[in-house]
């Protein structure tokens, strides 16, 4: 009778969870503009189920639903992508979480790394008023992101004309530690697809202990008025070949909207050859092997007149940015993920 109790109570608690779960998923879903774009549809009913479905049994989220095509694609063609859900729980296992804290610390990893960032960083605490200072006036434009800040939220470009003591003042009320970091210089190259904002190559990949493996590669274009590239501040995505640096896709946005030209700039996305790609090749190899033990990670580069340098390093880079092309990542996640 007992264990009869138990079961009940367990199928009770679970259908309670995946009840909260639609429930939440369903508030979250209204709340998106692509809500809009489904109320358009004549099957909204089923492509409301089949989401439901999908973020229950394939854990992905609303917007990877969009992303990916899921309405469009069969159960086989929907388990070849991997949901940043179920990519972060991996990663959790395969890298220590000391390790993967050097990466979110972005003045630990600075330290760590620094000879590839190529440029000048410090970390702002409360009460550094004359450190804050003195970093603003040594170099005519910096940015200032905040301390474990991700997806290009709360960064803010201060230029020489810019009031410093204002700005220290403002950040200063935040109680929260920032990072003051030189600005990268980015080639006339790159500058011409979008020169407001600077636009990096997120380049990921998985050390297995003996072999640093490439996974892939695009780029990240910023538009609009963005400083940043991020797809959550509007940015655009394109796939890049790792073997020979060419951009292999138009450009896409977390709207959905394809590009093969920039919307701002006209300048063309597909087909255009990134310079000096063996650098990069050898560059991620490098710094790989520096942290061995930070099984896989996303690189962020920008390209300047002097070469490339590391933005950024982060141990959970998200997937969508490459599999919104449609190249799906399931056969690696099972091969080097483990």
């Amino acid at each position: 009778m007992k264990e009869k109790i138990k079961i009940v109570l367990e199928k009770s608690t679970l259908l309670s969870r995946i009840g909260t779960e639609i429930y939440y998923f369903y508030l979250k879903l209204k709340k998106d503009d692509n809500y809009k774009t489904l109320l358009k549809y004549s099957n909204k009913k089923k492509i409301i189920k089949d989401m439901i479905f999908s973020h229950l049994h394939y854990k992905v989220k609303y917007s990877e639903y969009w992303l990916y095509n899921f309405e469009d694609l069969n159960e086989t063609g929907k388990k070849k992508y991997v949901s940043e859900s179920e990519k972060n729980t991996r990663v959790m296992k395969i890298s220590p979480e000391n390790v993967r804290n050097i990466l979110k610390d972005k003045y630990q990893c600075y330290c760590k790394l620094q000879k590839y960032y190529k440029r000048s960083l410090i970390k702002i605490d409360s009460n550094e008023k004359e450190k804050f200072l003195n970093f603003c006036q040594t170099y005519s434009d910096i940015f200032i992101k905040p301390y474990d800040g991700s997806l290009g939220a709360g960064v803010i470009k201060v230029s020489k004309n810019d009031d410093y003591t204002k700005i220290y003042e403002d950040i200063e009320k935040t109680k929260e530690t920032f990072v003051l970091e030189e600005l990268i210089e980015q080639s006339n190259v790159m500058s011409k697809f979008h020169p407001q904002s600077i636009n990096t190559v997120r380049f990921a990949t998985l050390n297995d202990g003996k072999t640093v493996h490439n996974l892939f590669a695009f780029l990240r274009i910023g538009c609009g008025d963005s400083i940043v590239d991020n797809l959550a501040a509007g940015g655009i995505s394109a796939a890049i070949d790792i073997e020979t640096g060419i951009i292999t896709t138009s450009g896409k946005n977390e709207e959905c909207e394809v590009f093969i030209k920039h919307p701002d700039t006209g300048t063309q996305i597909v087909g255009f050859n990134m310079p000096n790609w063996n650098e990069v090749l050898k560059m991620v190899q490098e710094m790989a092997k520096e942290i061995p033990d930070c099984k896989y990670i996303a690189w962020d580069l920008a390209h300047t007149d002097k070469g490339w340098c590391l933005v950024e390093a982060n141990s959970r880079g998200v997937f969508d940015g490459i599999q919104m092309h449609g190249r799906r990542l399931r056969d690696e996640f099972e091969k080097y993920f483990n």
